[in-house]
Order: C-alpha cells, then structure tokens, then sequence
C-alpha cells in the first residue's frame, strides 16, 4: 500500500548537525543519519579529510531545502536559558520580593 505523503529530496531542517545534508539523505532513505554521519566521518577520515569536506560543500550547494518537514519556529526545541525547564518551574524555590541590594565596606 502507498501513502499519500511524497518523500521530498533535500536538506533537512530538524535533523542537522551544519547544514542537514545528511540527515536530508538519511530521512529520504529511511535510514539512521547518525549511523550516516559516522559513516561518511569514517569515509572522509580514510580518504583524505578535503575530498569529504569538498563533497559535503557540493552537497550543500546544490542540495535543496526540505520546507515540508520544517518547523515554524526553528528555534522550538531548544528551551533556551531565560525560559526555565518544567521541573524547575515547579520547585520549592522562595521568591524574594521588595530586596535592596548594598554594598559592604571592607
């Protein structure tokens, strides 16, 4: 049975490392883009280290962006410093209100 969504041949935007070429060839293919990436680092590291970086180059260039699996915010999953994490949001933290601050003399 076919499904209805078309696998789209590009760049990936949630499954990146530098510019998602990878995990847009793992995601196409159906395969584990960690798995992918220790490959080719393997490969590269074998051959000599320009042929890999200079292949990735091309393929970042000429490699598309995938748009149908990126998300609106490309920043959502990071939870970022200002905005505390869910287990600390419900600590048993005192809040001091109205504190003035001075400075000592030594």
């Amino acid at each position: 049975m076919k499904s209805t969504s078309k696998k789209r041949f590009g760049r990936s935007q949630n499954n990146r490392v530098f510019a998602g070429v990878l995990g847009g060839i793992a995601n196409y293919f159906g395969w584990n883009a960690t798995l992918l990436r220790v490959i080719f680092v393997i490969i590269t590291l074998g051959l000599h280290v320009w042929i890999g970086v200079l292949i990735y180059a091309i393929l970042v260039m000429v490699m598309p962006v995938d748009r149908s699996t990126s998300q609106s915010n490309p920043f959502s999953g990071f939870t970022g410093f200002n905005q505390p994490h869910q287990s600390q949001q419900q600590s048993d933290r005192r809040v001091i209100h109205d504190a003035e601050e001075h400075d000592v003399n030594r």
